[in-house]
């Protein structure tokens, strides 16, 4: 249970569209817990995929390496495009001293997508 909720400045509200993009750092010390949505369209017969990344930087951080921590794909049909969407709940350690993470968004080669992620650093 949360005892005291987060000061202003540690409220995360970050989103992207078209472009790929770095969203949010997760500093040495803090912890992120966040919400991800993603959405992706797909014209007829193709794929769009969208994705949120963790890039750290330095020691101590979790995890520890790059990873893929949301998804989301659609293929569309011969005689029709496909929508698809995708959302999962993550916690993020920024690491040591000196350390840091940051949480980036990889937008569709094709096709089109959103990213939206919310939550508050602890």
């Amino acid at each position: 249970m949360i005892q005291a909720g987060p000061v202003a400045s540690d409220i995360i509200c970050e989103s992207a569209t078209a472009t790929n993009a770095s969203l949010v750092t997760v500093p040495a010390g803090r912890w992120a817990t966040i919400d991800i949505s993603l959405t992706v369209t797909a014209a007829l017969a193709g794929t769009a995929s969208a994705s949120v990344t963790w890039t750290p930087s330095g020691t101590g951080t979790g995890p520890a390496t790059n990873k893929t921590i949301a998804r989301c794909t659609a293929t569309g049909l011969a005689t029709a495009g496909a929508d698809n969407s995708s959302y999962i709940t993550a916690l993020l350690y920024g690491g040591d001293t000196g350390a840091s993470g940051t949480i980036g968004y990889t937008a569709p080669s094709s096709g089109s997508g959103t990213c939206a992620i919310n939550g508050f650093l602890l």
